[in-house]
């Protein structure tokens, strides 16, 4: 658990309708220009996330009927690109379905997929591919994509060999050093999940943030405390 986990973060919104919860990691070495990282990475995320019939969707919502979607994704960027993996559901189902993306995810970094599963994935994420190259608009934003990050046009043409090369232990090792040791957020109701939250994670310290102190514009999340002048303080009599 400790080792996919770095920390859970809850931030409490009483009386919430659902609860999202997500997966993040950031990884500091991992940029779009690195070949050799962007194409294993996008085949984990195939496998994991990066659609209906990926593990976290066939697990959470069409096993488990706990949400209408759970999904990965890589925000790419020249270097320090990150992972998040999400879900909402229930504020009542939040601990499990946390628990279970912590699985898949364990899973991912210890296990190698099977070829019937990872031939699959990578035809789906080649199919996206080849479609997204149907019309001059699908095709422009590729070509920026690789101008944006100073990439030969070139690679349009080999993506889909590169994809194919990816093996199962590229899948393996990419995600057993790259995407273990993030964080969980939860926002919702905590008190309708914290008690199940703890016992499935009987390790792992929980952090709680109220709404009301969140400053999303600080690294700690929280506000600072105001503190009264001592002209504005009252000596009792």
């Amino acid at each position: 658990e400790n080792s996919v986990v770095r920390r859970i973060l809850v931030v409490d919104l009483p009386n919430s309708g659902q609860a999202a919860v997500t997966y993040a990691k950031k990884l500091g070495n991992v940029g779009r220009t690195r070949e050799d990282y962007f194409f294993p990475a996008s085949v984990v995320n195939s496998v994991l996330g990066g659609g209906y019939s990926a593990r976290l969707n066939q697990e959470i919502r069409i096993k488990q009927r706990l949400s209408y979607g759970a999904s990965s994704g890589f925000t790419w960027r020249p270097m320090n690109t990150n992972f998040l993996a999400r879900a909402q559901t229930k504020n009542v189902s939040a601990a499990k379905v946390a628990e279970l993306m912590m699985a898949e995810i364990a899973k991912i970094t210890t296990d190698s997929v099977l070829q019937g599963e990872l031939k699959p994935r990578k035809a789906v994420l080649n199919g996206s591919f080849q479609r997204s190259l149907e019309t001059t608009g699908g095709l422009a934003a590729q070509i920026s994509e690789l101008y944006l990050y100073g990439l030969k046009p070139d690679e349009l043409n080999s993506y889909m060999q590169k994809v194919e090369n990816v093996s199962d232990n590229q899948v393996k090792d990419f995600a057993f050093e790259n995407i273990k040791g993030g964080d969980i957020i939860i926002v919702g109701d905590a008190k309708v999940f914290m008690d199940d939250l703890q016992k499935r994670f009987p390790n792992q310290k929980v952090e709680v943030i109220s709404v009301n102190d969140l400053d999303l514009n600080r690294d700690d999340l929280r506000k600072t405390q105001k503190t009264v002048p001592n002209s504005q303080t009252r000596m009792k009599s």
